[in-house]
């Protein structure tokens, strides 16, 4: 559709209604009387840009404009040549008035006698530019009013200047001026990079009713809808619903929109989001998200949306959090604010800045004090960009901000201001000016006074001082500031007093008189309250890392009393009255390099060793013998030892408080032999956290009120932190000392790796149990807000006992009121097995008959109720108190709605050398075997709690010794009474040994122990009654880390008794009424029994407690054989002398059957001192009074040569007291 211009169309306008303010266009005329004069007459001129331009103006008489006048266009520029050109009657516009731009006719129209457009017009648009070439063509009536259609037309860059239709639409006919119908209407910043139409409609009454949509033409290519909502139907001209609407500078480098809702009094309402579509790619929304990587603020996915929320009672203000973008926000300039509204749509607290460089991450504007280079540069996590709003909702800036440059982009000006304002929102004081393009160096600063009049700028030279100022005075602290290439670094300053008469006083660093570019020498020192250097002054040469190469000394008036020499070992440190005090260092140079003198442990050796200082150990008190700690102190872990080699460093105020920053350093005497800082990153390439430099500090900070309350970031130690334990915490502490939001958990494995990996749990789909994977469910969790140091939501804890045998970890949910509820799992990571946490998890295996862990079936861990009493419920796999690698024991039972164990509760346990199944304690008695066994199926191990939930052990228990492990694998075996209290015999054994009786324990009947077995070779294992032994008795003896039960079998192939199995046991019966009687078979051991004389006596006793009968006598030869031979003599009739055959006179003899315990008859005695290297019988018999008579022979066995006995003979008698002197009196 083509304009058609129209000679009559006129509009009244007087010179009143012309704002030139902005164009920077003045009139003079010939005389130089400016255009504020009334009176005008005679020609005037047109000034721009303080430049006269030719045939530009007009002429006034009697103050009114006449004549032929050339107007600037309000946009005219030197590149936007843009006029209008027509003529005045009695000040009144009159005729055809014409737009020209580039020396073209582009529009106008007539005015009528009384300065009114009428006809067809063409207007431009008030912003007409080469980057917005808009117009409008259409028809006003007689009364100036427009009618009709009126049609938008558009000349882009590319379109070689023809103009095409882009919008438009119909005024009524009435002259009212009200818009009907369809409408193409413009967005307000519509131009050539941000092509934005509103299409919809009017209804007759000039409002916009029903659906509009917002249309956007991205660089050449076709209109497309990208926004846009309702209005209502009834003519209020409401928008309601959804909406999506266009940030407010909206252009092809800053594609954003807004998408939220309108209530029905077109109020916005609830959330609104903020979304950003860069250079083609989809629209994403603003978000943030807290990197470990790089510790500081990123846009990421659906953690902290970009927008914010209107308040729900329709007065559309803002309230609680919100992510704002910068008014200049586009492609080079990517920042956004992020903070809080109250709910009088005030801004209150703090609020953060936020920056993306060139399609990076959204980085935090902040400052670290960098002690390596002891200048200020914007580091992580310390003094956030942005700052705060007074809490009173005035929305007045105070404090401390960083604010951006008028002109920050990411191509050569990221530069910021850091400095503070006062309670009236004033800059005053110093601010800071940073550059980010070079490590965020300071470049300069600017000074403010109490009024917040500018009064110092730092020049831009290649030295420059930066500091503060009182009363135009300098003050405080100043800084030097020195250029190299194109970056600052502080190489010195000081600090001026306080009170304005610009006194150096304090630390100093100076320059070298001489300072240059290869002579980078400081001097660092102090001045007293008189502007006088004092004490120690160290001399640094910057060009070696800032080495120290000498010191002077003055006293207290100033005078010079020493200087270090130029040799290669130096001696510097501090005087009081002339003689050496404080810390003093030795230095040594080595190719030009001073290297301090430090002393290291050395595990083998105690030696001065030539290291790189660290930080040495211990600090100062104060010198006033009050024995507060004062100042910088290096101190120690409180479970410092050889393999928790930690340290914490920080500053103590003059009351003996820790204030400002503490760092943890620690010493993995397997790695390095460097102490090292706790510090995390995000790893891209691993996904998890590992330690690495100059990231998240270990340590935080204290108040600086001296209350010692730790406030801020913290990575803090595990309580029993150690080189197998290395467990860090990661959180934030709030101003009352209390834990708040995110706490994470690091652990580092020293056998694996130095990172520092997260916990983390993740279920593997292609496995049915589950393993640590990357970024799930990480280790830690969250405290509340509030500052309750309450645990809230999702939690991954550690064992109270994890470290590298023992990683176990529980996940699960705490409710509000720290308290856990539902499920919560047990993960174990065995590190033979892999590196995987995995769940405790036991399923009946058919085939095996025994339990064992699988997958997925009772899971480790268990339930908490959901009432928030944090009691457990249900079936739950537990883990023992001193769970390991070596001790993996866990328990398996249930709890009843009162958090008390009810009914059986198994314990399973994995031994970690034989296998990774859990295998249940179980005990056979095996037939083959005389002693008890774990096996399958029979007595499992664990027990039973009674049902009415009190928790007590009831019935028979298996449970496991107090030091249970793979090297120690002890169980007790008993009964509790309904009492829960142990009674009777309970057994201990050890299932190392084939679960062999090592012991037993004993109870009476209230649940006293009246016996333990000791831990000797020899134990006696039984049960009592009332105190008394009653039943059966055993007697074990211990060879070879072995218990064996005394046992005799007599054996068919050979004549003599020999020791067998499950014939006759060691030990015997007591009676049952409690009297304490040995009754029936019996061995017991002779009360020398030992390595040496092993020997035993077999027989019986009456129901008296009397020995009757046969009772024989077993002795073993611990060097020759392991089984229990009789003591046999017989008669050879080759020889003349007796040597030991069979069947004739066997070891032992016997007692009368009448029960008066008389040896009778034939006997073969023991010598009361035989043992192994004295093996000598006697031979003979007793009256029936007990009493020996007749014939008695003495034998000896020689324990070298043969097994047999031999009758003492002369020959035999003399080599035998050669060797047994003691024994010569048996001739």
């Amino acid at each position: 559709m083509s304009c058609q211009q129209s000679t009559n169309w006129v509009e009244q306008r007087s010179e009143e209604d012309f704002d030139l303010s902005n164009s920077d266009e003045e009139f003079f005329n010939n005389q130089g009387e400016n255009s504020k004069n009334k009176n005008k007459n005679g020609g005037w001129n047109a000034i721009w840009n303080k430049q006269p331009l030719k045939d530009f103006g007009g002429y006034y008489k009697a103050g009114k404009k006449q004549g032929l006048w050339k107007y600037l266009f309000p946009n005219y520029s030197n590149q936007e040549k843009i006029f209008e050109i027509g003529e005045y009657n009695n000040g009144l516009k009159i005729g055809r008035w014409k737009y020209i731009y580039k020396n073209q006719k582009i529009g106008g129209g007539f005015f009528n006698i009384d300065g009114q457009k009428i006809g067809k017009w063409i207007d431009l648009d008030e912003g007409f530019q080469a980057s917005k070439k808009v117009i409008f063509c259409g028809e006003y009536d007689q009364k100036s009013i427009k009618v009709g259609r009126w049609d938008i037309m558009y000349c882009g860059l590319q379109s070689n200047r023809e103009y095409k239709q882009i919008g438009g639409g119909s005024y009524d006919q009435e002259g009212n001026q009200k818009k009907f119908g369809k409408w193409v209407e413009l967005f307000e910043k519509f131009r050539d990079d941000a092509k934005v139409t509103y299409n919809g409609e009017y209804n007759n009454n000039n409002m916009k009713v029903g659906r509009w949509d917002i249309m956007y033409c991205d660089r050449g290519e076709e209109y497309k809808q990208i926004g846009g909502g309702s209005y209502d139907q009834e003519g209020n001209q409401k928008k309601f619903g959804k909406w999506v609407e266009l940030f407010e500078k909206f252009r092809d480098d800053a594609k954003v929109i807004y998408n939220g809702e309108y209530n029905m009094n077109n109020m916005k309402i609830g959330r609104w989001d903020i979304m950003y579509c860069d250079r083609g790619e989809e629209y994403k929304q603003m978000q943030i998200l807290w990197n470990l990587q790089e510790t500081y603020l990123i846009i990421q996915k659906n953690i902290i949306s970009g927008g914010g929320s209107y308040d729900e009672e329709g007065n559309q203000k803002k309230i609680g959090k919100w992510v704002e973008l910068d008014q200049k926000f586009r492609h080079e300039m990517k920042v956004i604010h992020n903070g809080e509204y109250n709910n009088n749509n005030m801004k209150v607290g703090r609020w953060d800045i936020m920056y993306c460089d060139r399609g990076e991450e959204y980085k935090q504007m902040q400052i670290l004090w960098n002690l390596q280079e002891t200048y200020l540069i914007i580091q992580k996590n310390i003094i956030s960009g942005g700052g705060s709003y007074d809490e009173e909702g005035n929305q007045k800036k105070i404090g401390r901000w960083i604010e951006l440059y008028e002109n920050f982009n990411h191509y050569f000006y990221q530069i910021t201001y850091n400095g503070e304002y006062n309670m009236n929102s004033m800059k005053v004081g110093r601010w800071n000016v940073l550059n980010l393009n070079f490590a965020n160096q300071i470049i300069g600063c600017m000074n403010f006074d109490e009024d917040g009049n500018e009064i110092y700028r730092t020049k831009k030279d290649d030295i420059i001082y930066v500091g503060s100022f009182k009363k135009q005075m300098k003050v405080g602290r100043w800084d030097i500031l020195y250029r190299k290439s194109q970056e600052y670094k502080q190489i010195g300053g000081g600090s001026y007093d306080e009170e304005g008469n610009q006194k150096k006083i304090g630390k100093w660093v100076e320059l070298f008189e001489k300072f240059r570019d290869d002579a980078q020498v400081t001097y660092n020192g102090e001045y007293n309250m008189n502007n006088v250097k004092v004490g120690r002054w160290n001399v640094l040469n910057l060009n070696f890392a800032n080495q120290i190469i000498g010191c002077m000394n003055f006293d207290e008036d100033g005078n010079e009393i020493y200087r270090t020499k130029n040799d290669d070992i130096i001696y510097v440190g501090s005087f009081k009255k002339q003689m050496k005090v404080g810390r003093w260092d030795i230095l040594y140079r080595k190719f030009q390099e001073y290297k301090q003198m430090q002393i290291l442990w050395n595990l083998q050796e105690i030696y001065l060793n030539l290291q790189l200082y660290i930080n040495s150990g211990g600090g100062s008190y104060d010198e006033e013998g009050n024995q507060k700690k004062i100042g910088k102190w290096v101190e120690l872990f409180e479970k410092f030892r050889d393999d928790a080699q930690v340290t914490y460093n920080g500053e103590y105020n003059n009351n003996n408080m820790k204030v400002g920053r503490w760092g943890i350093y620690y010493w993995n005497i397997y790695g390095s032999e460097e102490f090292k800082y706790m510090q995390i990153f995000q790893n891209l390439q691993e996904t998890y956290f590992i330690v690495q430099q100059n990231k998240n500090s270990g340590g935080g900070s204290y108040d600086e009120e001296g209350n010692q309350k730790k406030i801020g970031k913290w990575v803090e130690l595990f309580e029993k932190f150690r080189d197998d334990a290395q467990v860090i915490y990661n959180g934030e502490y709030n101003l009352n000392n209390l834990k708040v939001g995110r706490w994470d958990i690091y652990y580092c494995n020293n056998y694996k790796s130095e990172e520092f990996k997260q916990m983390q749990i993740l279920e593997n789909l292609q496995e049915t149990h589950l393993i640590v994977q990357q970024n799930k469910n990480s280790g830690g969790g969250s405290y509340d807000e509030e500052g309750n140091q309450k645990k809230i939501g999702k939690w991954v804890e550690l064992d109270k006992r994890f470290c590298h045998a023992a990683q176990v970890i529980y996940n699960g949910e705490y409710n509000l009121n720290n308290m856990k509820v539902g499920r919560w799992d047990i993960y174990y990571c065995n590190e033979s097995e892999g590196v995987e946490y995995k769940q405790m998890q036991i399923l009946w295996n058919l085939q095996e008959t025994y339990l064992i862990i699988q997958k997925n079936i009772i899971s480790g861990g268990g339930s908490y109720d959901e009432e928030g009493n944090q009691k457990k419920i249900g079936k739950w796999i537990e883990l023992d108190e001193k769970f390991s690698n070596s001790h993996q024991v866990t328990y398996s039972g249930q709890y009843n709605m009162n958090n008390k164990k009810v009914g059986r509760w198994d314990i399973n346990y994995c031994n970690e050398y034989g296998g990774v199944q859990y295998q249940q304690m179980q005990i056979l008695q095996n037939l083959q075997e005389t002693y008890l066994i774990i096996q399958k199926n029979i007595i499992s191990g664990g027990g039973s709690y009674d049902e009415e939930g009190n928790q007590k052990k009831i019935g028979r228990w298996i449970e496991l010794y107090e030091n249970f492990n793979h090297f120690n694998q002890i169980a007790y075996n008993g009964e509790y009474n309904m009492n829960s209290m142990k009674v009777d015999r309970w057994n201990v054994l050890n299932l190392n040994f084939a679960n062999q009786i090592i012991g037993c324990m004993n109870f009476d009947e209230d649940g006293n122990e009246i016996y333990r077995t000791k831990n000797d070779d020899i134990i006696y294992v039984g049960s009592f009654k009332k105190q008394m032994k009653v039943g059966r008795w055993d007697i074990l003896y211990r060879k070879s880390q072995k218990y064996k039960q005394m046992q005799i079998l007599w054996n068919l192939q050979e004549t003599y008794l020999i020791l067998q199995q499950n014939i006759f046991s060691g030990g015997g019966s007591y009676d049952e009424e409690g009297h304490q009687k040995k009754i029936g078979n019996w061995v017991e051991l002779d009360k020398r029994f030992c390595k040496d004389v092993q020997v035993i006596y077999n027989g019986e006793y009456n129901m008296n407690n009397m020995k009757v009968g046969r009772w024989d006598i077993y002795y073993c030869n611990n060097y020759k054989s392991e089984e229990f031979k009789q003591m046999q003599i017989f008669e050879n009739l080759q020889e003349t002398y007796l040597i030991l055959q069979q069947n004739i006179f066997s070891g032992g003899g016997s007692y009368d059957e009448e029960g008066h315990q008389k040896k009778i008859g034939n006997w073969v005695e023991l010598d009361k001192r035989f043992c192994k290297d004295v093996q000598v019988i006697y031979n003979g018999e007793y009256n029936m009074n007990n009493m020996k008579i007749g014939r008695w022979d003495i034998y000896y066995c020689n324990n070298y040569g043969s097994e047999e006995f031999k009758q003492m003979q002369i020959f035999d008698i003399l080599n035998f007291t050669i060797k047994y002197k003691q024994w010569w009196w048996i001739i």
